[in-house]
């Protein structure tokens, strides 16, 4: 997520009730924030608000608290393998460790706006974007980063937010944000082009499952998928609409999407959406699916919550 999420709140029609079970993590209360999951080998790392760091060493059995030495809000997370990791948030804040989390080292990164979404590659490339249109980019695995720019129309009369950004290959990046924003660089996040859409709602994730099949999730219910590298993208219908905060596209086609109300989305690759309303009464910003299609879904009131398959129900770790 990214930060625009913690702005809306719409009613909707849902198409399904999900169930919750208790199991609290005793560190966390409902006046806590979380914002963003980030899953490596057996690791998964939780970000939040106030200055929030949790790491599960075990697959999401259990987790703990990390002490990343601030207390601003921690809008995004991404890890390249087990140890090397950044961390963003507000405002310009980034954070980098080489231990998985024990140690963090803030680093001056030159913005002064939230950032909102991050991601990184194991060569040393990473991305970072924010609000007003803040665009970072880093060779050195975040110890340094300048500013980029997008492509905006000479009549723009504002530099729109930028919510989520990802690689699909160490060349070929795209980001997305306000207004129907989506552009994509074709070398590594120096340059950007804007890419044409069939509307123009505000757009907050953005994954590809490899080269070719990508998604992006945004506000009213929308998604876009593309299975042409980004070139072209259409609507799918998802049964909501709730605005999408986050989502997972699977290597089978299957996207699984988070948002306002508790909603959760299923869209199977041809097949029709499954809409399931968890009781939560708040939004949800993260959703990470492992490849053992277990799911962990985080948000608002300190929302920690783990479905371990076969089981249909979610435990929930934190929050209420």
């Amino acid at each position: 997520m990214k930060a625009a999420l913690i702005f809306t709140t719409l009613l909707v029609l849902f198409l399904g009730q999900g169930r919750l079970s208790a199991s609290p993590l005793a560190d966390l209360d409902h006046r806590d924030k979380l914002f963003d999951l980030c899953g490596r080998g057996s690791r998964i790392w939780v970000v939040g608000h106030p200055g929030l760091v949790l790491r599960s060493d075990d697959g999401g059995y259990s987790f703990s608290l990390l002490t990343p030495g601030v207390t601003e809000p921690l809008l995004a997370v991404n890890f390249v393998d087990e140890r090397r990791g950044l961390i963003v948030g507000r405002p310009g804040l980034v954070l980098r460790t080489e231990d998985g989390g024990d140690h963090w080292e803030r680093i001056e990164s030159g913005a002064t706006q939230p950032l909102f979404g991050v991601a990184a590659l194991p060569d040393g490339r990473a991305l970072a974007v924010g609000h007003f249109a803040t665009l970072l980019q880093s060779l050195d695995h975040g110890k340094t980063w300048q500013r980029r720019a997008l492509q905006l129309p000479e009549e723009a009369l504002d530099e729109p937010g930028l919510h989520d950004v990802t690689f699909v290959t160490p060349e070929l990046a795209f980001v997305v944000g306000e207004l129907g924003t989506l552009q994509r660089s074709r070398d590594g996040g120096t340059t950007w082009s804007a890419v044409q859409l069939p509307l123009q709602r505000s757009l907050y994730a953005v994954a590809f499952s490899d080269p070719l099949h990508g998604a992006a999730v945004g506000a009213e219910g929308t998604v876009l998928l593309t299975e042409d590298g980004g070139e072209h993208w259409l609507p799918r219908s998802t049964g909501t609409t709730e605005h999408l905060f986050a989502l997972h596209l699977g290597g089978e086609g299957t996207l699984v999407a988070v948002g306002g109300n508790g909603t959760l989305v299923t869209l199977p690759s041809g097949g029709s959406p499954l809409v399931e309303r968890l009781p939560l009464h708040t939004w949800l910003s993260t959703v990470l699916v492992l490849p053992s299609g277990h799911q962990f879904l985080a948000g608002d009131r300190g929302n920690l919550l783990r479905r371990i398959l076969p089981a249909q129900s979610f435990d929930r770790l934190s929050g209420r």
